[in-house]
């Protein structure tokens, strides 16, 4: 999996160059906070091609059951694209048994397609989904994580508790550690996968 953000986007936030690039320290932190990141998202931020998943297929149900169980929602998303839809072995047609709605990153069967045949594990959807590039707030999300770890670093040492640090012969005032992960990962809300574990 990768990381979300680099030591140059870390460089930057805090306008210093660490003496090292690549710093074996700073790398360590940006691979924790990536995978940090993927923990409370419950999902990771690649991209991945011809991901298959499979559904059991429902078969015919009655009158009022019917078109609730044409849909069926995909578990990962963004969704980028359909390869595929298979029924018990049987390749169906986009736009003639089925269309894909990308934004809900789901497949509804036409009306002339009525129903999936009922069998477990019967339908398999091949599809593309993730990110081509890291989302800039799941960016900005990394470089604080490891800011904070930087901070920690600095702020806590043998001596006690420092209230400026000096880089590059600069003074720098080190701020109240205010800047919590959780507070950091909260913000990612909105990309957090419900319902699949």
């Amino acid at each position: 999996m990768a990381d979300y953000c680099t030591q140059d986007d870390v460089e930057k936030y805090l306008n210093i160059d660490f003496t090292n690039n690549p710093d074996p320290t700073i790398a360590k932190w940006i691979t924790a906070a990536s995978r940090k990141i993927d923990n409370f998202c419950r999902r990771d931020f690649d991209q991945h091609t011809d991901f298959v998943e499979k559904f059991d297929g429902k078969g015919k149900w009655g009158h009022l059951d019917w078109q609730r169980h044409r849909a069926l929602t995909l578990k990962n998303h963004p969704v980028i694209s359909v390869s595929q839809v298979e029924d018990n072995g049987t390749v169906l047609v986009d736009g003639t048994n089925y269309e894909v709605y990308l934004e809900e990153a789901q497949i509804r069967l036409l009306p002339e397609s009525r129903y999936f045949i009922k069998k477990r594990q019967s339908i398999e959807i091949k599809y593309t989904w993730g990110y081509a590039s890291v989302p800039e707030d799941v960016n900005d999300a990394c470089i604080w994580l490891v800011v904070h770890e930087f901070f920690k670093m600095l702020k806590f040492t043998e001596g006690g508790v420092a209230q400026s640090i000096s880089i590059e012969g600069e003074s720098v005032n080190l701020p109240e550690p205010d800047l919590h992960p959780k507070g950091i990962l909260e913000q990612l809300q909105p990309y957090v996968r419900w319902g699949y574990y």
